[in-house]
């Protein structure tokens, strides 16, 4: 079994891979005053992150009446960033929304999550 001290330094060098900077975005809503609800998307992190296709093809879809191109990504955040499935992540001009955050192991020396491109 590997120290804690080894961990770190495990993810220390994880994390000086992840060389784009990203901002975790979670959907809020509340009150507006009036008796209905201000919905937005507020910024709850920005991190160092690493972007890479997924090994599927991309396929075209239509969700709640507005095309979306659907296709895989894996995004690689350090390790105990905090990411919710449907959490939107910006990098640069691109903005991606979590599928599924892949659960940690006592091994893991970063986090990684299954994203749709949103467009």
């Amino acid at each position: 079994m590997m120290s804690t001290a080894e961990m770190d330094a495990m993810r220390a060098t994880q994390e000086s891979l992840l060389t784009v900077s990203c901002t975790i975005n979670r959907f809020t809503s509340a009150p507006d005053g009036m008796g209905g609800v201000t919905e937005t998307w507020t910024t709850v992190a920005t991190v160092s992150c690493r972007l890479n296709p997924r090994q599927t093809q991309p396929a075209d879809a239509t969700i709640a009446n507005a095309p979306r191109n659907v296709s895989g990504w894996i995004i690689t955040l350090p390790y105990g960033t905090d990411v919710h499935d449907r959490d939107r992540i910006t990098i640069g001009t691109r903005t991606f929304e979590v599928d599924k955050a892949l659960e940690y192991t006592p091994l893991e020396t970063a986090l990684r999550v299954i994203a749709t491109e949103v467009v």
